[in-house]
């Protein structure tokens, strides 16, 4: 069946453990210009601290606005089914202006985005009818990019792997995230030099040539239109 109304635009936040994320979703949500927002915070931690910085930092204060935890397995593969069944309800209810989705640290964007194209025909579930992907947002860590970068670990040896068979390295996640996003936001720049920063700023416009340096404005990534 057809939507004949409006498809809630839908951004996705992404990017490692600490670079910041929640920080400059928070942000973003105090400066939203009177958009009612969904938020869906997908922490691996069996505390999802996430959700409890975005409560305190008072962006969704409002009744009609809601916060959503999956903190039981990571959106990209285990939570993917719970994913669309929650970004449907939301859309059914009908009262959203928007979606923001801040994935886990150790989530890769692609399957993601992905969630949006699939057509789940088990369960009925088609996202494209209801919802637009409108905007991925990768967060980068200025301060510790060169220290992960060239770790050589891996998750397992950072005891950061989705499961026993998450082979997966750091640097491949980086990687993954920074290439794969319409924005990139380079956060934490006061806590390095500025010869490093404009190195760093040049590898990531290599790998992403969207790179974004300083404070991000909303309408950067709320109904940007980037993914249409």
């Amino acid at each position: 069946m057809e939507n004949n109304k409006t498809k809630i635009p839908v951004t996705v936040l992404s990017g490692y453990l600490g670079a910041g994320k929640t920080t400059i979703l928070n942000d973003v949500l105090n400066r939203r210009h009177g958009l009612k927002v969904a938020v869906i915070v997908n922490d691996l931690s069996e505390v999802n601290v996430d959700a409890a910085l975005i409560q305190d930092g008072g962006g969704l204060s409002r009744t009609e606005e809601k916060l959503v935890e999956m903190s039981n397995g990571c959106i990209c593969c285990t939570l993917r089914e719970d994913l669309l069944r929650e970004v449907e309800r939301l859309a059914l209810e009908d009262r959203f202006d928007y979606i923001l989705i801040e994935s886990t640290g150790v989530g890769e964007p692609v399957p993601v985005a992905q969630t949006f194209t699939y057509i789940d025909e088990e369960h009925g579930i088609d996202l494209s009818q209801w919802c637009r992907l409108d905007c991925m947002v990768t967060v980068v860590d200025a301060y510790r990019f060169w220290h992960d970068y060239s770790s050589g670990e891996s998750l397992l040896e950072r005891q950061q792997a989705v499961g026993a068979d998450d082979t997966r390295d750091v640097v491949d996640l980086l990687i993954s995230q920074i290439e794969f996003c319409d924005v990139l936001i380079l956060n934490k720049c006061d806590l390095v030099e500025e010869e490093e920063l404009n190195e760093l700023e040049g590898v990531l416009r290599k790998l992403q040539p969207r790179a974004k340096r300083g404070r991000v404005n909303p309408e950067e990534i709320l109904n940007s239109n980037f993914a249409a």
